[in-house]
């Protein structure tokens, strides 16, 4: 057929959606959520937790249009070829006439598209119609949703896309669930003592509280190294880690709790590492200076020394015939803790909100 001729009949062809063309679809090809239903669920139904229920949701079918060339073979209308093997699994061998065309079809935008692929590959390739006879389209469902896993605290998804025919003979399935930490594929979905989703075999058991638990719900105490609960850690402001909650000691000068393995004679390593402050230095150190600024009454402090944490700053200073340590927050400047000793005997004890110095004025 010349080109010019062949041009004005594509062009006829997207104003008629019934001109020169038949349409096909696999004779056992599934066409409703009822058919594949079961086939999404079974690989995650044969281990699953009782406790987990599952649901379909946003499934939609979409006819995909195939061709079958001169040389036999199949082909998607994107130009990629299906072996002899896809195509027979997919049922393109076994076929009905469909007495309406598909939706895709009928929609004059898409079927200008599908034409336009097939005049582009009628042009590089012979078809298995004449040129002058009916075309043939074989409309094959490939289905994608979502099949969703819930338990009474929490829920995850399963993404799917498959060809449907593909599913419901087995030859397909839903792809395994994926942890979003650990990377692990399953289809051995359970749900931890904490209520928590994931994989059976990422389960494991906590030796301080005995409760199964998912990766999420575990964390490592760095005095220990041991894998635990992370409702059995706490975390240390010295050392900057998490560590077991019940190894918890309280440094008898600041009266933080902390990891015991910071403590030497009873004072932690920030009350043992207080430096000297000299006046010049201030203003050399903006951490410093934001708080000489933010508190004006330390300029009256005496004899300063500092020493740091991972998120907090400890000053010690003489005030008021007292003796100070004071935990300021290092990304607000806001006092956290306060103690005091009243003479070189005395002992440190942790003073209440109310008996805090006034160092925000100076009196």
């Amino acid at each position: 057929m010349p080109d010019s001729n062949r041009q004005t009949d594509f062009k006829n062809q997207r104003e008629n959606p019934s001109s020169d063309f038949c349409h096909f679809a696999p004779t056992d090809q599934p066409s409703s959520l009822h058919e594949i239903s079961d086939a999404i669920y079974h690989p995650f139904m044969e281990s699953a937790s009782a406790h987990i229920k599952f649901h379909i949701s946003g499934c939609q079918f979409d006819p995909v249009p195939f061709v079958r060339m001169a040389s036999g073979e199949y082909r998607v209308l994107n130009g990629q070829t299906v072996s002899s093997q896809h195509a027979k699994s997919l049922g393109l061998d076994r076929l009905q006439t469909l007495d309406t065309p598909p939706p895709a079809w009928l929609n004059v935008a898409s079927r200008q598209e599908i034409l336009e692929e097939l005049h582009s590959l009628s042009k590089q390739e012979e078809l298995a119609e004449k040129p002058l006879g009916p075309r043939r389209i074989i409309w094959c469902h490939h289905v994608h949703g979502v099949l969703s896993a819930e338990s009474p605290h929490d829920s995850t998804e399963i993404m799917f896309s498959v060809w449907a025919t593909r599913l419901l003979s087995g030859l397909d399935q839903c792809p395994p669930w994926k942890c979003p930490l650990t990377g692990t594929e399953t289809y051995q979905l359970t749900v931890d003592d904490e209520g928590v989703i994931g994989a059976l075999e990422l389960l494991e058991t906590c030796p301080e509280t005995q409760k199964r638990l998912l990766p999420q719900n575990l964390g490592c105490c760095q005095s220990t190294q041991q894998k635990v609960a992370k409702t059995a850690l706490t975390y240390c402001p010295v050392k900057g880690h998490n560590y077991l909650k019940r190894l918890g000691t309280h440094c008898q000068t600041c009266a933080q709790r902390v990891d015991p393995a910071c403590l030497e004679k009873k004072q932690c390593s920030t009350c043992r590492s207080l430096q000297r402050v000299k006046p010049a230095q201030i203003n050399q150190d903006a951490t410093l200076q934001r708080l000489f600024n933010q508190y004006p009454g330390l300029h009256d402090a005496k004899k300063l020394r500092v020493a740091e944490q991972a998120e907090q700053i400890m000053l010690q200073f003489a005030w008021q015939g007292a003796q100070w340590r004071v935990l300021f927050a290092k990304h607000s400047g806001l006092i956290t803790q306060v103690t005091c000793s009243r003479g070189w005997f005395s002992s440190w004890r942790l003073i209440p909100e109310s008996g805090w110095p006034h160092l925000a004025t100076g009196s």
